[in-house]
C-alpha cells in the first residue's frame, strides 16, 4: 500500500485512514486544471464527458473510505450541485482511480461551469487490520 510517512494520531476505529484533497478548477467545457498546491496524493484530473471525471491517485491504498465535495460557485446556484461516487478502484497498483459525477439539480449530466471549482476530499485506508 501506500509507502509515505502520514501524520499521525487521528481518533478513529478505522486503522491508518488517511485524507486526500483535490482542488480543481473549471474551465469552458468543464475542462479540469488541478491546483497542484492544494491537491496532495493525486496524479491527474481528467474529464471523460459531461460531468464526469476520472481522478488518478499517486498511490494504491488498501481500501475506500468515502468522497466528498466542496462546490465553490461564482456568485450564483451551481451549475452542478448533485455529486456522486460512479467507482472506485484504488487498490489497483498500477491506476488508482475514483470516478465522480456532477450532475444539475434534475440529475442531467453536466459540466460545473467555467469559473467554478470544486475540491474533493478523497478518505482511504493504508491498513488491513481490523
Amino acid at each position: 500500500m501506500a509507502n509515505r510517512f502520514f501524520q499521525q494520531f487521528r481518533y478513529s476505529l478505522e486503522k491508518s485512514v488517511v485524507d486526500l484533497y483535490c482542488d480543481v478548477t473549471v474551465g469552458a467545457t468543464g475542462a479540469p486544471t488541478k491546483v497542484v498546491a492544494n491537491s496532495k496524493g493525486i496524479s491527474t484530473v481528467v474529464r471523460n464527458s459531461a460531468g464526469k471525471y476520472t481522478i488518478t491517485l499517486q498511490d494504491s491504498y488498501y481500501k475506500f473510505l468515502g468522497c466528498e465535495v466542496s462546490i465553490i460557485g461564482t456568485g450564483g446556484a451551481a451549475a452542478a450541485p448533485q455529486f456522486f461516487v460512479v467507482s472506485q478502484a484504488v487498490t489497483n497498483a498500477t491506476t488508482p482511480t475514483v470516478v465522480v459525477q456532477f450532475s444539475n439539480s434534475a440529475g442531467t449530466a453536466t459540466d460545473p461551469a467555467s469559473g467554478e471549482e470544486f475540491i474533493l476530499h478523497i478518505t482511504v485506508g493504508n491498513s488491513s487490520a481490523y
